[in-house]
């Protein structure tokens, strides 16, 4: 995890210590002026749980075909496996589709006042999904162990473009979180685009 902590750790602080109560949440009040999300246990609670999920998705779909997985640098890694094309675009996009999945369930319990766990844990682990995916776009797509650039091989299409496809729903959701008088089109957006990527990658 040596290359690859710092960007999570800064991009995390970045995206937690603005005031994180959007009002599609309906958490704004006077109450949390002097609130940042970061200084509550559970949130780094629902970060590590954002990036452990992350990882089990490129497990989980890579063990049902037949890898072995491994980890190198902080990435998981399947040698001397022998993916297909449309076998590889799934295994490395899988830790994105797990994270929308918990984002999209994290905002849900949110926006209910309902859930298992507190809301800064659903805060950390949104705030986990936006910090991978902006580490992707800046940093990590270039890297040879990375999932944009096993994507990227297997799909022809270029690192930037997946890194951006990637960051995109998470911008919108880094407005969802944030934002203040949040329209309900964004969270629309949202999702459409993530229902839209994960069909093109099970279609691939």
């Amino acid at each position: 995890m040596k290359k690859i902590a710092p960007y999570l750790f800064y991009a995390l602080l970045f995206v937690s210590s603005p005031h994180v109560w959007a009002s599609e949440i309906g958490l704004h009040d006077g109450t949390h002026t002097d609130y940042q999300a970061w200084q509550n246990i559970d949130f780094w609670a629902g970060a590590v749980s954002g990036l452990l999920l992350h990882e089990l998705g490129h497990v989980v779909i890579g063990m049902t075909y037949g890898g072995k997985p491994q980890l190198n640098q902080g990435s998981i890694v399947y040698p001397n496996n022998a993916f297909s094309r449309k076998a590889s675009m799934r295994v490395s996009s899988a830790g994105f589709q797990a994270q929308w999945l918990l984002s999209e369930l994290s905002f849900s319990a949110l926006k209910k006042h309902d859930g298992m766990f507190s809301s800064a844990y659903y805060q950390g682990a949104i705030a986990m999904h936006l910090a991978i995916s902006t580490v992707y776009l800046i940093r990590l797509k270039d890297m040879p162990t990375s999932d944009i650039y096993a994507a990227s091989k297997a799909s022809n299409i270029s690192r930037e473009q997946l890194a951006w496809a990637v960051f995109l729903p998470a911008a919108l959701d880094a407005y969802r979180l944030m934002g203040q008088d949040v329209p309900d089109w964004v969270s629309h957006l949202s999702v459409g685009i993530k229902l839209a990527e994960v069909g093109y990658i099970w279609q691939f």
